[in-house]
């Protein structure tokens, strides 16, 4: 028996209760869109890969664990279009605002303003951590600036890592993350493991190598 050929949501076509606005972009994990409930809008992330979805999963239970206010928050998950076959996606809030670069290039802040906006941003990561949390896509385009109130907000934990759960297998080629803030210990592990199945075990470290 084929197995069912589904689609991505079009905007005003309803995912639960939420109405489809746009699409906001896709990555290696999924593609998300902006989305409207009662008068609010909200992000849907939905993960092509079915029906199990390891990454959507580990995501979930990521954000799920982590309650802190400049981090994402999650507020609901399901799959669609079929409720036991479709595409998992997350509902998560909408954070009005800018990305760091985004935001840097606008408004050209002070040192001063630089400096305060960065050291918000790594005493939440360290918060992250203290929790058993890896980021391990520690990046300017995954710290938002939030237009509200200029704070600095973590998103896209999609290829994180919790503590006491099975870290992703790596991608062919390369360790997780993005190339240019991967941590010279990752490729040198992964120089030394090109052949056989050995996994990277990541760390505070390389968090700290990626924001600095």
């Amino acid at each position: 028996m084929r197995e069912p050929l589904y689609k991505l949501p079009r905007p005003e076509e309803r995912v639960g209760q939420y109405r489809v606005v746009c699409p906001l972009g896709q990555g290696g994990q999924g593609h998300v869109y902006q989305a409207e409930y009662a008068g609010h809008l909200f992000v849907l992330k939905f993960f092509l890969s079915r029906p199990v979805c390891p990454s959507g999963e580990l995501e979930l239970d990521i954000l799920r664990h982590l309650e802190h206010p400049n981090v994402v928050r999650v507020l609901g998950h399901g799959r669609w279009p079929d409720p036991e076959q479709g595409f998992f996606y997350l509902v998560m809030e909408h954070v009005e605002g800018q990305t760091l670069l985004a935001h840097a290039l606008e408004h050209n802040p002070s040192a001063r303003q630089g400096a305060t906006l960065v050291l918000k941003a790594a005493r939440a990561l360290g918060a992250v951590h203290h929790l058993g949390v890896l980021h391990r896509d520690v990046k300017p385009d995954n710290l938002l600036v939030r237009q509200a109130d200029g704070e600095p907000v973590w998103v896209d934990f999609g290829v994180g890592h919790l503590e006491g759960r099975t870290t992703l297998p790596r991608p062919w080629g390369r360790p997780r993350g993005t190339p240019e803030y991967i941590s010279p210990e990752a490729y040198r592990f992964f120089q030394a493991h090109k052949k056989d199945e050995a996994r990277y075990q990541p760390g505070v470290a390389d968090e700290v190598w990626a924001l600095g």
